[in-house]
C-alpha cells in the first residue's frame, strides 16, 4: 500500500508521538479504573500461563528446547520453575499465555495483546528488579500503542492473512519494555522501530492444523522484549518505522483508519476497550457457544435429540456446506467469501429450532425470497408446440443415459471404497482421513473448473459422494 497525501500528513512523526506518550505516562496520573483494569489483565494473563503449563503441548516442546539451550537465569518459566534469559522466558510464557484460548481480546482490533504483553513485562521486571507500579504503568502504555495500531489496520490486516496478536503485540511490548527499562523518548521510538522490523505472524495454521498457533505470540514476545533490551544497551532503530515509506503501515495493510490511531490519544485509555473471555475458545465462537448452552441447559434439549448443528449467514440465507465434524464459525463480514454454501431452506430439517438475535433481518430476507418466488411463478410451465416437445424429449433421453452411466461409475467407486474400508479395518485405521479428503476435494474443484463446473456444485457433489463412501466403509467396519 502507498499512503495518500492526507494520510501521510496525518501520520507524520507518529512513532515519536507514541514514544513521547509512553515516556510521559506516570502511574499517579492514571485513573483508578484504568490501573484496576491493568491489574486484572495481569492476573488473568498469569492464570492463563499457569493453566497452559499443565496442558499445552506446543509450549512444552518449546520450553524443553529453551531449557536445553540454557543461558543466564534471569526470568522464570511459569509452571516449570527454572530460569532463562528474559526474552526466552517471555517467549515461553507467551506461548502459554495463548495456550488455552482464554487471553483477553479486543474486538475490532482482532488482537489478544495480554498473552504477549504480560509475560514479556513480567520477565523484564523479574530480570531487572522492577516494581509492580512500574509494570502496571508500562502495560497500560504498551496497550495504548498496540490497540490503536490494531484497530487502525483491521480487518484488512487480518484478511491478508496476518495474525495481529503476533504482528502488532511485539510493537506494544517493545514500547512498554523500553519504558520499563528506563529508556528516553528516542530509545522507546527505536524499540518500536526494531519491533516493527521484526513483525511477523501469518495464520496459515488455519488451513493446516498444527502446533504453530501459540508460537506466533511467543515469537512476538521474544521480538518485542529483545527490542527493548537492545535499545536499553544503546542499540538504535528506525524512528519512522510505523509511518515511513518503507514502514509497517505500507507493508502490512491496505487501509489505515487514522481516527482509530489518533482520536483521544493521551486522553482516553485503549486498555479499557479490552474484554475477557468466558469460554476457552476463539472469541468468534462465543456467540454460538452461548446459544448452545441455552439450547441444552435452559431449554432442556438432550444431545441425542440433535441430528446436526449448522451455522448460516442471515444476510444471504446461505449455510456452510455439510461437514463431517461441527465447526462453529461466526457470521462476520468476509468469513464466508471462500466458503461453499447452500440455501438455508435446503438444509434445515423438520422440527429445527432456530435462535436469532435479529428476527427482523430474517423477516426482511424471507420477504425478498417470497417476492422472487412470485416472479418465478409468473413464468409459463409449458407450451403447446410438438416440435418443442420432440426436441426436449431427445435431450431428456440423453440426460437419462448419462445419469445411468454416472450411477454405474458411482457404484464402482463405492466398491473401491468398501475395499479401502476393509484395509482400514484390518489395520485399525480411522475412517476419516482429513488430509486425503482435502486432497480429493481440491483436485475435484480444480478439475471441475477446467470443465466449466462451479466450485459450489463440485463441492456439493463430492460431499455427497464422500458421505456415501464413509457409509459404505462404516458398514465394512461394523460387519
Amino acid at each position: 500500500m502507498t499512503m495518500n497525501t492526507d494520510t501521510a500528513a496525518a501520520l507524520e512523526g507518529l512513532t515519536l508521538r507514541f514514544a513521547e506518550l509512553v515516556h510521559a505516562l506516570k502511574y499517579e496520573a492514571i485513573p483508578d479504573e484504568v490501573t484496576k483494569k491493568a491489574k486484572f489483565i495481569i492476573r488473568d494473563g498469569l492464570g492463563n500461563q499457569i493453566a497452559a503449563s499443565a496442558i499445552s503441548e506446543p509450549a512444552r516442546k518449546v520450553i524443553e528446547m529453551v531449557k536445553e539451550w540454557g543461558g543466564k537465569p534471569e526470568s522464570t518459566v511459569v509452571g516449570y520453575g527454572f530460569k532463562v534469559p528474559a526474552p526466552m522466558a517471555a517467549m515461553c510464557n507467551a506461548m502459554m499465555g495463548h495456550g488455552v484460548e482464554l487471553d483477553d481480546a479486543h474486538g475490532s482490533g482482532l488482537i489478544k495483546a495480554g498473552s504477549v504483553m504480560v509475560p514479556s513485562l513480567m520477565a523484564l521486571a523479574e530480570a531487572n528488579n522492577k516494581s509492580g507500579k512500574e509494570v502496571v504503568t508500562a502495560l497500560i502504555a504498551g496497550y495504548e500503542v498496540a490497540i490503536r495500531i490494531a484497530k487502525a489496520i483491521n480487518p484488512g490486516h487480518r484478511q491478508r492473512g496476518f495474525h495481529t496478536t503476533g504482528t502488532v503485540s511485539a510493537i506494544g511490548v517493545a514500547a512498554a519494555g523500553a519504558k520499563l527499562l528506563g529508556c528516553d523518548v528516542n530509545g522507546i521510538a527505536s524499540a518500536i522501530g526494531l519491533a516493527a522490523m521484526q513483525s511477523a505472524g501469518i495464520q496459515s495454521y488455519l488451513d493446516d492444523p498444527c502446533m504453530a498457533k501459540p508460537f506466533s505470540p511467543g515469537k512476538s514476545a521474544l521480538n518485542g522484549t529483545m527490542a527493548a533490551v537492545m535499545v536499553s544497551r544503546g542499540f538504535t532503530g528506525p524512528k519512522k518505522a510505523l509511518e515511513g515509506r518503507e514502514g509497517f503501515f505500507n507493508a502490512y495493510c491496505d487501509d489505515i483508519r487514522v481516527n482509530d490511531l489518533l482520536d483521544g490519544l493521551g486522553e482516553k485509555f485503549a486498555i479499557m476497550e479490552v474484554g475477557f473471555k468466558p469460554h476457552a475458545a476463539c472469541r468468534y465462537a462465543h456467540g454460538p457457544i452461548d446459544l448452545a448452552q441455552q439450547f441444552f441447559h435452559e431449554d432442556n434439549v438432550r444431545l441425542q435429540d440433535v441430528d446436526s448443528i449448522r451455522i448460516f449467514d442471515p444476510e444471504t440465507q446461505l449455510s456452510e456446506r455439510k461437514l463431517l465434524q461441527v465447526s462453529i464459525i461466526p457470521n462476520a463480514d468476509g468469513v464466508f467469501e471462500e466458503t461453499d454454501k447452500i440455501p438455508y431452506f435446503d438444509f434445515v430439517p423438520s422440527n429445527t429450532i432456530v435462535y436469532s438475535s435479529n428476527w427482523q433481518l430474517f423477516l426482511d430476507r424471507y420477504q425478498d425470497h417470497e417476492d422472487n418466488l412470485n416472479l418465478f411463478l409468473e413464468r409459463k410451465e409449458d407450451v403447446a408446440s410438438e416440435e418443442f416437445h420432440m426436441a426436449l424429449e431427445k435431450l431428456r433421453q440423453q440426460i437419462n443415459q448419462l445419469d445411468d452411466e454416472l450411477l454405474q461409475v458411482l457404484s464402482t467407486r463405492m466398491k473401491v471404497a468398501q475395499k479401502i474400508g476393509e484395509y482400514k479395518k484390518n489395520n485399525e485405521i480411522t475412517i476419516l482421513q482429513t488430509n486425503r479428503w482435502n486432497e480429493i476435494l481440491d483436485r475435484a474443484v480444480s478439475k471441475g473448473n477446467k470443465l466449466g463446473l462451479s466450485d459450489e456444485f463440485v463441492t456439493k457433489y463430492m460431499d455427497a459422494v464422500h458421505m456415501e463412501s464413509i457409509n459404505q466403509q462404516n458398514k465394512v467396519m461394523n460387519s
